[in-house]
């Protein structure tokens, strides 16, 4: 278990000094539409925003259930962005609930919208993405004799399923299975290629997987005695711990059971 919680940590250190750079590479070059990404997720942050506020506020609104002009008035100076829905209802009966969900519909095709718009964008950013995420889980962890700095830190080691280093292949395509990459890249191909309509059939479906993917890999370490993830199993590699000495052929394991042994013996 110890290992598991190493791994974990270790990876979440190697996700976020990728993301830095990742982060550092986009913001300087503005062939990756940086700015025009930041704008929508502005945009869909203040939508967000809006709908939390105004969902406090419909009691107030709909004390008689009617929204009358002075009332819409303010929700317009408000919540620009949801006065649209609530425009519908001027001036007739409406039960709160009934607004909230229209509310609560919008807000969540607004969001979708957003990124079916930011996925068209983000194409190069994904790919750029892709080949950092190989060089650093394929190229540097083969160059530092199977860890990354996250794997240092907590002194683990990929080896194969002969305690050696693997081969480079074995890391280039062991990094296809460290993030949700890949599902990004097809989110931006179907943006550029689908319409909004069609892009909102198959939203769901990828989303789910890409989610579902990252659960079922991290539940497999978990819960396999020896730790081993798909990828491990496929490529036949695993993790290792090193000892205090950091002495490659002497692993945590290895001590322990020499305790053990000695300890048997006396």
């Amino acid at each position: 278990m110890k290992k598991v919680f190493f791994r974990t940590f270790a990876y979440l250190i190697d996700v976020l000094l990728l993301g830095l750079i990742l982060t550092l590479v986009v913001s300087t070059i503005p062939f990756f539409n940086d700015k025009k990404i930041k704008e929508l997720n502005k945009s869909y942050t203040d939508v967000v925003n809006e709908y939390i506020e105004i969902t406090k506020s419909n009691d107030k609104y709909l004390e008689d259930k009617i929204i009358n002009e002075d009332e819409f008035n303010e929700i317009k100076n408000k919540y620009p962005n949801l006065s649209l829905v609530v425009e519908k209802h001027l001036n007739e009966e409406v039960e709160k609930e009934k607004l909230n969900e229209e509310l609560f519909d919008y807000t969540k095709d607004y969001a979708r919208e957003s990124d079916y718009k930011a996925n068209k964008l983000n194409l190069g950013r994904f790919i750029l993405e892709l080949v950092i995420t190989i060089l650093y889980f394929g190229v540097l962890q083969f160059v530092l004799k199977g860890q990354t700095l996250g794997k240092k830190i907590f002194k683990l080691f990929v080896v194969d399923e002969k305690d050696k280093l693997p081969s480079l292949n074995t890391f280039l395509i062991r990094s296809l299975f460290t993030s949700t990459i890949c599902f990004s890249i097809i989110n931006s191909i179907l943006a550029l290629t689908l319409s909004f309509k069609n892009y909102s059939n198959v939203y769901n479906y990828i989303t789910g997987v890409s989610s579902f993917y990252l659960v079922f890999m991290y539940a497999i370490v978990v819960f396999r005695e020896d730790g081993k993830g798909l990828h491990d199993m496929l490529l036949k590699t695993h993790i290792k711990m090193l000892n205090e000495e950091n002495n490659d052929s002497k692993t945590l394991d290895y001590k322990e059971k020499k305790k053990k042994n000695e300890k048997d013996t006396n």
